[in-house]
């Protein structure tokens, strides 16, 4: 990381964006502490990037309470003290959950954030989590449905995309794609508990991604301790594939998911040619290489030379980003490409950044296309409907 580029400010997020710190990294954010800092900017962009926890905890670990100030360390403790609450009231429910499920032989995995425990050394409250994810097979959806009203769960949304004849007849011409009705993840909420619970039975939702096929997913998922409960997880490599695009697809590259891509190919050995391959194969190398590149930038992950070099997209796409917006000089302004590209959209359809992420001429129109037809069926019938 070129630390002459950021303010001194972003310098310590970056620094405190990491579950461990060697003393290389703790000395300099010692010498940071002592400077003049803007502690409500720190603060901001600690919540936008939601790494409030991880920001306290590695501050904390370097003795704050001499250099900082105590209303500073009074809203991070108050902060950090609620992540760690609403993190055993999930995993609690967690376990409930999984326990359920396993009794009655339903094999899930479990996806995104409580999978990352590991990475986190244990410490997940560290990370922060907002909902639940689980990956379920189709065939088992109505298994699944029912263990979850035995368990109370009640539907609280799902999104179906209706496509009409018109629009249906386009993309097969078009695309030899048959989209009839497209049904995203539903989530599913306890009245008591208050936990949201999203079932998914693929890693890639939505009309921007290329359907796969779930059979290589499933038969490289790991066992994984969850409390009292062995739990699947994704191999190491299927977790890369399925954040890298949903981070930078979805979530305007925050840094929390900088982090935990950052800490997956730090705890383990990742068979980087999988990696590749399959970044190829599902289309998504552009996503993958602006992750991977962002991850050994700001965070200074091993990621090697090569893999960027096998994943690097148009050249084009990296003159605007590296020679027109600085490289990762503006990353934390909110004007930073990246962010206002994830942002264009509509009906929830992050149209800029999918286009920029897209891989090809084709697949560049047909995201047009698609949205195009989506509009149109609104005037119609059709579109996005929301089922409470």
């Amino acid at each position: 990381m070129k630390v002459k580029k950021f303010l001194k400010e972003n310098l310590v997020l970056l620094y405190c964006t990491r579950v461990t710190i060697n003393k290389d990294i703790s000395d300099k954010v010692i010498e940071l502490l002592k400077e003049k800092l803007n502690w409500r900017y720190i603060l901001e962009k600690a919540k936008v990037h939601n790494i409030q926890a991880l920001l306290y905890y590695n501050l904390k670990r370097i003795n704050l309470k001499e250099i900082l100030s105590c209303e500073v360390i009074m809203k991070l403790e108050n902060l950090y003290k609620r992540y760690i609450i609403e993190s055993l009231r999930y995993e609690k429910e967690l376990n409930r959950i999984l326990e359920k499920f396993y009794k009655n032989n339903l094999k899930v995995i479990l996806f995104k954030g409580y999978s990352l425990e590991k990475v986190y050394s244990n410490l997940i409250y560290l990370r922060g989590v907002g909902d639940i994810d689980l990956l379920v097979r189709k065939e088992d959806m109505f298994k699944c449905e029912k263990m979850l009203d035995e368990l109370g769960y009640v539907l609280y949304y799902k999104e179906e995309i209706n496509v009409s004849k018109i629009a249906e007849w386009l993309l097969w011409v078009l695309f030899r794609e048959r989209k009839r009705k497209i049904l995203l993840h539903p989530m599913y909420i306890h009245p008591q508990v208050k936990i949201p619970l999203e079932i998914h039975t693929t890693v890639f939702e939505g009309v921007l991604f290329q359907k796969i096929e779930m059979k290589d997913i499933w038969e490289n998922a790991q066992f994984s301790q969850l409390g009292e409960v062995n739990t699947l997880i994704l191999s190491p490599e299927d977790m890369l594939l399925s954040l890298c695009p949903h981070l930078s697809i979805n979530h305007n590259f925050e840094l929390k998911l900088i982090g935990d891509i950052t800490n997956i190919v730090t705890y383990y050995t990742i068979n980087w040619e999988y990696v590749v391959k399959k970044s190829y194969e599902y289309r998504i190398k552009n996503s993958m290489y602006f992750t991977f590149y962002f991850a050994e930038r700001l965070l200074d992950a091993p990621i090697p030379l090569k893999i960027l070099d096998d994943l690097k997209p148009w050249r084009i796409k990296r003159i605007l980003f590296f020679k027109l917006f600085k490289d990762v000089e503006n990353f934390f302004d909110d004007k930073f490409l990246p962010k206002l590209l994830s942002k264009m959209g509509r009906d929830g359809i992050p149209i800029g950044a999918s286009i920029f992420m897209a891989e090809n001429i084709r697949d560049v129109i047909r995201i047009f296309t698609l949205l195009v037809l989506f509009l149109i069926n609104k005037v119609f019938k059709g579109g996005i409907k929301v089922v409470e």
